[in-house]
């Protein structure tokens, strides 16, 4: 929600299975640029009609909007929203309409709206053609390779201002929502948060199979001084520990193995042992002195990319 301030940037967004989307109260120049908006269930984009702070020069381009509730425009009531231009977005599949409460005086450039559009069509600005987005095996709709959307930009829309204090603004939208150079040419670029072709796998759903580290990491808490065995690769005691542990290494397969220490985010704080074509079983003593309190891992790999997938452990450990 954009209140009680002006000169904001709402860029390379995913609204996903939410209430809402954005939501502008008041102010002057804000900008949503390049975000996708999916399955929202109340107001996509919301533009309000305040009395406060009406707002004012507002714009909104290269947005998918898709199988959302309304984008309402603010012309319900006495302080309507002034210089809004909708640009080079796609607007796709809504919940009912469209569009709500339009003031009449938007200006639209190169738009496609497939649905029913709740508002009186405009002279121009608004196709209404079905954009032909795909799903992806993640979840993303992007646009087909037949997409009537594809070089389909049209010049018209502000470019993002360099607001003080903030860095690194794509001015110009040369880019797309994942970070795909958009062609140079205005004319050549798709409309949407993102080009054709899709050269990244695009994930907005996080999900437990796409997120999240790929390693063992069930962990019993033993009482202290109770060895705790994990597998075939490592065992650590004693744990929670208060100074040292010990560390037994045990592999039926002869490889490279590095053991480290890691903190609580992941961080490599310690480097334990590395041992060359190891095959048996060796227990590695391993003091803890300048270790804070804390929880801590003993990660265990191997150096060879053909070695068995048990060969990599992360073992959690406390220490006191």
């Amino acid at each position: 929600m954009l209140r009680h301030g002006s000169e904001n940037i709402v860029y390379g967004n995913f609204f996903l299975n939410g209430k809402g989307g954005v939501r502008v109260r008041e102010g002057q120049h804000q900008y949503i640029y390049n975000n996708y908006f999916w399955e929202l269930d109340d107001r996509a984009i919301y533009l309000q009609n305040e009395s406060s702070d009406p707002l004012d020069n507002i714009h909104i381009g290269f947005n998918t909007v898709l199988d959302c509730s309304e984008v309402i425009l603010g012309g319900d009531g006495s302080y309507k929203p002034t210089n809004v231009t909708l640009s080079n977005n796609i607007f796709s599949d809504p919940d009912d309409d469209l569009f709500e409460d339009a003031t009449g005086n938007e200006t639209w450039v190169s738009n496609i709206a497939y649905g029913s559009l709740g508002i009186t069509i405009p002279a121009n600005g608004i196709t209404n053609v079905d954009p032909q987005l795909i799903e992806n095996s993640e979840g993303f709709f992007g646009l087909a390779s037949s997409s009537p959307a594809i070089n389909e930009a049209q010049p018209g829309y502000a470019f993002l201002p360099i607001f003080d204090g903030i860095n690194d603004i794509d001015s110009d939208i040369l880019f797309d929502l994942m970070g795909q150079d958009r062609p140079t040419s205005i004319n050549e670029r798709d409309l949407g948060c993102n080009e054709f072709p899709h050269n990244v796998v695009i994930q907005p759903i996080a999900t437990e199979e796409n997120t999240g580290p790929d390693y063992n990491t069930s962990v019993v808490m033993d009482v202290k001084g109770n060895q705790r065995p994990i597998k075939d690769l490592i065992h650590i005691y004693p744990n929670p520990t208060s100074g040292q542990i010990m560390i037994t290494l045990e592999s039926n397969t002869h490889s490279d193995i590095m053991i480290d220490i890691l903190d609580f985010e992941g961080k490599k704080v310690r480097s334990v042992a590395q041992e060359s074509n190891f095959s048996g079983k060796k227990t590695i003593s391993q003091q803890l002195g300048g270790l804070s309190a804390g929880i801590y891992s003993v990660h265990a790999f191997s150096l060879s990319k053909q070695a068995p997938a048990g060969l990599v452990q992360n073992v959690k450990f406390v220490k006191l």
